[in-house]
């Protein structure tokens, strides 16, 4: 399935893109009460991508994550917070903002050689809020999979949105519209 999906697709970006844009079309239904739950003994991925196609973040990001590394495209899950609802200005620069347990969101960050993890977002409903080009290395190889294990065996990992925010020569961020 992810081979079909990716066809055609060059790079490991048009490639993350194609999957995540799967997960828009067609019947994937977001919803939050009733989901439903594999039998036992049933895959949890393929239940959702095969059978009911009805969910929530962690169904999506989930299965976008098992396409990924069936291409050897490194992937993993990530769990946080949306932004909330703002309730007060405070001035002009400070915005006080509610975050509840309903703001929980998890999501999928592909690795790039020579940027680090770069966050997707397949969840039907939510939008991702930047757009990632991949830029040209000239006159140097890309990384092999023995680099790429060396750098995500460090103990720490940036920030990604600082690491996108701070790096314009090599990275363009441009808001969906």
């Amino acid at each position: 399935m992810a081979v079909e999906l990716t066809e055609g697709a060059t790079n490991r970006y048009d490639q993350a893109k194609a999957v995540e844009r799967y997960f828009g079309q067609g019947d994937f239904i977001y919803e939050t009460q009733d989901v439903p739950v594999p039998a036992e003994g049933q895959d949890y991925v393929d239940q959702f991508l095969f059978e009911t196609q009805r969910g929530y973040c962690d169904n999506f990001s989930t299965s976008m994550i098992v396409l990924l590394r069936t291409l050897d495209i490194p992937a993993r899950w990530a769990k946080g917070f949306t932004q909330g609802e703002m309730i007060e200005t405070l001035d002009e620069t400070r915005d006080i903002y509610e975050i509840t347990n309903g703001n929980a969101h998890s999501w999928v960050e592909v690795y790039f050689p020579e940027v680090g993890w770069v966050p997707f977002e397949p969840t039907r409903g939510f939008d991702a809020n930047i757009d990632f080009i991949e830029p040209e290395v000239e006159g140097e190889e890309a990384n092999t999979e023995e680099d790429l294990e060396e750098e995500s065996s460090e103990p720490e990992v940036e920030d990604v949105f600082a690491e996108l925010q701070g790096d314009d020569e090599q990275l363009h961020l441009v808001p969906d519209k």
